[in-house]
Order: C-alpha cells, then structure tokens, then sequence
C-alpha cells in the first residue's frame, strides 16, 4: 500500500549481504519496509569478493511502499579459467592452482596409466575459478593386486584359514 510519505532506497553498493540486511533493517520506517535478497553472484574484477555490485532498485530513488532490493554480489575476480588437465602430473597442477587460491582435492582412481596422473576434472575444461573456489581431480593410482594361494587339494578348514591369513 501507498504510504503517501516518500523514503529514500539504501544504497547497498560495495557492503557485504550482512551489512546490507543491517542497512535495510535502518532505513525502513514503520510504514515501508525493505528487504535484501541476493539475485545472482558474478566475478568481478573490480569488486572485492562478497562484496555487493549492483542492486536493483538501485539506491537514492524514493518510494511509498515497502520494497524488495535484489543484489548482484561479487565472486571476486577470476582467478584462472581451467584448462583440460588431463595426463599431467597432479602434484605440479596442485601447486600452480593453489598458488592462485584455488582449493584443490583429488580422488584416487585404479589405472593402469603413470602413478599421480591426472584421469579427469571436476568442473570441466572452460570453467571460470575465482579465489577460495574448488576443483577435484581424479587421480591416478595403481591397481592393487594380490596374490590367490591355490586350494586345489586342501581341505576346506586349511584353505579357510589360509584365506583368513591372506587377507583376502
């Protein structure tokens, strides 16, 4: 409902989304209320990471009812767009992205390629990271192998005991 007294829109650009809910909390009157809500995230070169870009209404306007302000907040910049790692040494991959702030995990998988060879990714080749963001690498490790005893001609209670002392 129209109020019929004007308030003016908080600016939010360059706070974080905690100090905005704060800000919006200050500016609504008894009779206009505002709300934040985050409508997307995008990198930002110039804008600190968590910090807000743009809103919509954008702040200084004046309004007579209560209103909603929807905020486009940083990822900070973009820190390195993923090649295709595939077949390189993971420890080396490791070391480059973490350099950059990229948080790097890994899963191991049996193969039969070089030891610590990078299988696949997660996100894919073209992705955009921004620092504090993840990639996990799927990484090469050889299969483990055993050695089977034959039980051919044993009576069932050696071979059992056999199998208990093989760790199979």
């Amino acid at each position: 409902p129209d109020t019929g007294k004007e308030v003016e829109v908080p600016d939010l650009v360059g706070m974080t989304f905690d100090e905005a809910v704060r800000e919006v909390g200050s500016s609504s009157t008894g009779k206009v209320t505002f709300t934040v809500t985050i409508a997307k995230y995008e990198y930002d070169d110039n804008a600190p990471k968590d910090t807000i870009i743009s809103q919509t209404p954008a702040g200084g306007g004046k309004v007579k009812r209560s209103r909603e302000i929807k905020v486009v907040v940083s990822k900070g910049p973009v820190v390195v767009t993923l090649k295709d790692y595939s077949g390189q040494n993971f420890q080396s991959i490791k070391k480059e992205l973490e350099g950059l702030g990229v948080i790097v995990e890994y899963e191991e998988q049996e193969s039969n390629g070089p030891e610590g060879e990078i299988l696949n990714q997660d996100p894919a080749k073209g992705t955009k990271l921004g620092e504090g963001e993840k990639v996990t690498f799927y990484v090469s490790v050889s299969p483990i192998s055993t050695r089977v005893p034959d039980f051919v001609g044993m009576e069932s209670t050696d071979a059992i005991n056999e199998i208990n002392h093989s760790d199979l």
